[in-house]
């Protein structure tokens, strides 16, 4: 897993004015897309960082592998599957498709289901009606 992980996605080189064929050779394919009456257009982009791959750290995995006859493989497949935080940008462009804004996503937390509503038999007759249409 150390050997086979991600490229490196530097968003530091990200800057306003860019067009949006580099943002998205830094970046990969928007995962949402958001367009408005003023002509901009948002893209949110959904990319992971700290699971770079590390010839460095798979030696390690290898030579521990062999000295704990692949005992080891238990803990560092635990620690390799935690490696890496997902991270979420967003990016505003023109109408000629160069950056106007960047800024970072902030994801909500899932707020708990609502207590479900006692049914009547009046909801029900409307809702047969609905479906039946």
């Amino acid at each position: 897993m150390a050997a086979s992980g991600g490229k490196k996605v530097n968003t530091g080189i990200l800057e306003v004015g860019q067009s949006r064929l580099v943002v998205e050779s830094i970046l990969g394919r928007p995962i949402a897309r958001l367009e408005d009456s003023t002509e901009r257009r948002t893209d949110v982009y959904e990319f992971e960082m700290g699971d770079e791959s590390s010839t460095k750290r798979a030696w390690v995995h290898g030579i521990m592998d062999v000295l704990t006859l692949t005992l080891w493989e238990i803990p560092a497949t635990i620690y390799e599957g935690f490696q890496g935080k997902m991270h979420t940008m967003q990016i505003t462009y023109g109408r000629d498709d160069r950056v106007l804004e960047i800024g970072q996503v902030a994801k909500a937390k899932a707020k708990p289901a609502p207590e479900p509503i006692a049914k009547n038999k009046g909801n029900k007759f409307i809702l047969r009606e609905i479906e039946e249409e």
